[in-house]
């Protein structure tokens, strides 16, 4: 093979991964069909019930709180700030927990996959 024939080869996987990657972006975004509003939803943490409340627009996770103050002080109670916004930022219930705080952090996570179950009318 030439030179011009390997380049043209290696433009065209280029070109056809980009389609790829832009194809697999949209259709990640096209998952994001909120019900817009505000879902609540608890589960069992270390000491009692985790609270998620989150809101959404059509397309996001726009806020999250995290009510675990009945949880371990310094631990569980603690982690609320952190748990809500890995939340956020992960735009989803698929996070790391926080540290030191793992059944909390679990119980956020099956609260918020909840909250974004309602979300979506499931």
């Amino acid at each position: 093979m030439s030179k011009s024939s390997l380049r043209r080869s290696f433009l065209r996987l280029l070109a056809v991964g980009a389609a790829v990657s832009a194809v697999l972006y949209t259709s990640s975004s096209a998952l994001a069909d909120y019900k817009p509003g505000t879902y609540s939803a608890e589960a069992q943490g270390i000491e009692s019930m985790v609270k998620v409340t989150m809101t959404f627009d059509e397309a996001s996770i726009v806020d999250v709180v995290v009510d675990s103050s009945n949880e371990t002080p310094g631990i569980g109670q603690a982690a609320a700030e952190d748990l809500a916004k890995l939340i956020k930022d992960a735009q989803g219930s698929d996070f790391e927990a926080v540290s030191g705080a793992t059944v909390t952090s679990e119980a956020a996570q099956k609260a918020a996959a909840d909250c974004i179950a309602q979300a979506k009318g499931m």
